[in-house]
């Protein structure tokens, strides 16, 4: 019994001494999931993988970045939790104090603790620590791959982007002066100027995609409930250690502050011994699965819309390699060398950035390396979208978009970790390799996570694969998903009904009844133009149909709606803020021609270069150009004569003969002969002797210029034209009514039969003088004309003409405004009840006078 008892207890003190061994070997900054500073946690790896050995011969020959920003202060929002943490734990205090509880358990950093962050007014930059790990971050990645950047500094060879938020680009900075340290002549270090490019926050589809996503931030705000639910458990029962430890009156908020004090702490001035010592190791380890949970579910595996919206991402680092290996095989001429999926790919790429993909270079002048700064909503999606942290089977799965376990709870071992998926300055380096003849594959890509190896389950494993086993198994899957349909359709589209055997068999005869009457039906599509492309350098009307990655696709009106294209960086001369703002699916709008590729029928355009000038120009031109288009739209419909030969027969002439064919059409009216009879064209027919001769006949049959003149004169007859000015006459002489009477007179009688003027009056003393007329410039010079004649007559007789409305053409509106004027005036000066005089006042007066017998009064 007493050797038994004896071997418990050695059992029990052994487990006692390794559970306290663990604990003292339990580095809290290694367990703050994403707030983990990137020196802390770089080297956490999964020992059990073997790093595959480079083969002998292969080179680097491009690396592409993509890097969270470096370890930061927190936000201004938290900054302001820490001060309302100040304040409780005062409160805390004074409760423990009131009800005479015993505090020695409690630390001492609690009495009068103070916010380190109190009094500052902004916050969420990089801190010193942050650009001490991208500036020594940079030095070893140029010391890694010398051959890399063994070249002086040049934009185009090292391409270094960032995100428009300042510690995105601050972290950029930092790696670069790393970087390119010592290779300069500013300062001690001999550091050199470079550039970093940004692009707005509201279009940055390819490094703030989390940003421009509606369907993502609808999901994520639809999910933020359910996650903190997952997540409740979890605080409940800390919250209740920690009140039985320290006998406060912890509430759930209280613990969700102090997690994150000691995070920051620890992560910012490696103090782990204040806000973290108030959790043990476990209860930190089940924090820290909370949070990652949250990154999993919101920005990870938890649903494929969160990593499929950074499709964009992916085809630029994609792009890039294809440049390079472009560039490499231009030089050395290996073009050849291109296998049939890179091709496709390279296809698939071409045709989604078509007019900059292929650039000639000299050699060792081409892209080297593409860096990249962001955020965890960056670098998170992106590894998602390479299929990183994952078996095979659960790789799979992704692949289908099926869904995936969550993390497993500690003290279970997980892959999804936030300290290793995206801790500050987290990144995933692709570096493409160009191998010897004598290996199985020309190029290959291996992925370098935080700087090391890491294996892709789609590549089997490995963590060096053949780029085109990369692209095929990893990248193509991806590919079919379109950034605008991702994120801008609706999240949940209603199943359609499987339809009814019988409603399908309808269809099927319906289907067979439109064939047959589309094969008698005439083809009235067509350009509006001879030419079947716009020159370069002119305005032209689009509609806009789809707003891409890079831009927006549009349809060329007047060309038979074939497509363009404007990239966001020709929509303003301004910053863009909101591309919505600019430029919406469905607008009609003029915008210039910048390249036209008539081969591959690629047209690029702009909006922002576009004139005033250009745009009213173009305006006009296109609508005459829409009613010559849908006359003779309707004329090939009514006939069932395909558009195009009326065009090639009848519209192209007379576009160029008359400069557009609107002014033919307007000569058709009156005159249809001398236009339409004008036309020809040649017909081709086999003589007696069997030869072919070519005869020229009339271009337009009578049955096409009956129709054609209808449809002209119906559409284009035109409708004479109102023309109104107003005055105001006056004349105080004796019989100032009849010099007026004159003066009118004189106005009426400038006008003519095709342009007569009638003047009548308004109320004294307004009148108006109005005319119709077809020349609308002939109708505002008669009526000029008239109130010149009228105010020289009234100013004979020591009147006065006011023009209070210069001659100008009116509409319907305008003359019904004006009889309404007309009938209120009318009626204020009818008499009502109450303005006759009484009798009395009619009889009293000074009695008859007679003017012709003298100054004799009557009785």
């Amino acid at each position: 019994m007493g050797r038994a008892m004896a071997a418990l207890l050695l059992v029990l003190l052994s487990v006692f001494v390794h559970s306290n061994a663990g604990e003292e070997g339990f580095d809290v900054r290694q367990h703050l999931s994403t707030a983990s500073r990137y020196g802390v946690v770089k080297d956490i790896a999964d020992n059990s993988f073997v790093p595959s050995k480079i083969p002998d011969g292969c080179t680097p020959i491009h690396l592409n970045l993509v890097a969270r920003h470096g370890t930061r202060a927190p936000t201004k929002k938290r900054i302001k939790d820490m001060d309302i943490l100040a304040s409780r734990l005062e409160v805390l205090l004074k409760e423990a104090e009131e009800q005479n509880l015993s505090l020695e358990k409690l630390p001492g950093w609690f009495l009068g603790w103070k916010s380190p962050w109190k009094g500052k007014l902004t916050g969420g930059e990089l801190i010193v620590q942050g650009e001490d790990e991208l500036y020594d971050f940079g030095i070893r990645t140029r010391e890694r791959f010398p051959n890399l950047f063994d070249q002086d500094y040049h934009p185009d060879v090292y391409t270094i982007k960032a995100t428009q938020v300042p510690r995105a680009s601050a972290s950029a900075v930092a790696f670069g002066m790393g970087m390119f340290s010592g290779k300069g002549n500013l300062g001690p270090g001999r550091h050199r100027a470079f550039a970093v490019s940004s692009e707005s926050r509201a279009s940055d589809i390819k490094l703030r995609f989390h940003d421009c996503c509606q369907n993502y931030k609808a999901y994520k705000k639809s999910q933020e409930p359910s996650v903190d639910k997952l997540k409740e458990p979890i605080y409940d029962e800390i919250t209740s250690s920690l009140r039985r430890r320290y006998k406060l009156n912890f509430t759930k908020k209280d613990t969700t502050s102090l997690w994150f004090l000691c995070k920051q702490e620890a992560s910012l001035f490696n103090i782990t011994g204040q806000a973290c010592a108030l959790f043990t190791p476990s209860e930190v380890s089940l924090l820290e699965w909370a949070d990652d949970l949250e990154a999993f579910i919101l920005k990870g595996y938890g649903k494929s819309l969160n990593y499929r919206m950074g499709v964009p991402l992916l085809e630029d680092v994609l792009l890039s390699m294809e440049q390079a290996i472009t560039a490499e095989e231009v030089i050395s001429c290996k073009l050849w060398q291109f296998s049939f999926i890179r091709l496709l790919i390279f296809q698939f790429l071409l045709s989604r950035c078509p007019y900059r993909f292929l650039e000639k270079h000299a050699p060792g002048s081409y892209e080297k390396a593409r860096l990249r700064f962001a955020h965890a909503e960056t670098v998170v999606p992106f590894s998602c979208l390479l299929g990183l942290f994952l078996d095979g089977t659960e790789f799979e799965r992704t692949q289908k978009e099926q869904p995936l376990q969550l993390p497993p709870k500690p003290p279970q071992k997980r892959k999804w970790r936030g300290n290793t998926v995206a801790p500050f300055g987290g990144n995933n380096m692709l570096v493409l390799y160009s191998c010897p003849a004598n290996i199985s594959s020309k190029y290959f890509v291996q992925v370098l996570h935080n700087e090391h190896p890491i294996p892709m389950p789609g590549c089997d494993g490995s963590d060096f694969c053949p780029l085109d086993v990369f692209k095929e198994r990893i990248v193509a899957p991806h590919l079919k998903h379109d950034y605008n349909s991702v994120c801008n359709a609706k999240l949940e589209e209603k199943e359609a009904k499987p339809a009814s055997k019988l409603s399908q068999l309808f269809r099927w005869l319906f289907s067979l009844g439109n064939a047959t009457m589309a094969s008698q039906a005439p083809n009235l599509e067509c350009r509006m133009y001879e030419a079947r492309y716009p020159e370069v350098d002119m305005a032209v009307m689009i509609q806009v149909k789809n707003i891409a990655d890079m831009g927006a696709y549009v349809s060329l009106l007047e060309y038979n709606n074939i497509e363009g294209m404007i990239l966001f960086s020709e929509l303003s001369r301004r910053r863009i803020r909101s591309v919505s703002s600019l430029i919406k699916v469905g607008r009609i709008e003029p915008v210039m021609v910048l390249r036209v590729d008539k081969e591959k029928g690629y047209i690029d355009l702009s909006k922002r270069r576009v004139s005033e000038e250009d745009i009213q120009a173009c305006e006009e031109r296109y609508n005459k150009s829409k009613l010559v288009h849908s006359i003779m739209r309707h004329v090939g419909e009514t006939l069932g004569i395909d558009l195009e030969d009326l065009y090639v027969n009848i519209g192209w002439p007379l576009y160029r003969k008359y400069g557009h064919a609107f002014e033919a059409f307007k000569i058709v009216v009156t005159d249809p002969d001398s236009v339409l009879s004008t036309l020809t064209r040649e017909v081709k027919e086999v003589g007696p002797d069997g030869q072919e001769v070519t005869k020229v006949v009339p271009a337009v049959s009578e049955e096409i210029k009956e129709s054609l003149v209808k449809n002209i004169r119906r559409r284009m007859t035109p409708q004479p034209l109102k023309i109104r000015a107003d005055i105001e006459m006056k004349c105080f002489q004796f019989d100032g009514v009849l010099h007026i009477k004159d003066a009118m007179r004189k106005a009426e009688a400038v006008g003519n039969n095709d342009c007569p003027v009638k003047i009548k009056l308004v109320a004294p003393p307004l009148y108006v003088l109005t005319t119709q007329t077809l020349d609308k410039e002939q109708g505002i010079s008669v009526l000029t004309n008239a109130i010149v004649a009228c105010t020289q007559e009234i100013e004979h007789h020591k009147g006065k003409l006011t023009v209070k409305e210069a001659p100008r053409v009116v509409s319907e509106r305008d003359d019904k405004l004006l009889a309404e004027h007309m009938s209120k005036l009318r009626q204020e000066n009818e008499e009502v009840s109450g303005d006759e005089g009484s009798e009395e006042e009619e009889d009293t007066g000074m009695g008859e006078v007679n003017i012709d017998g003298g100054p004799a009064i009557l009785d």
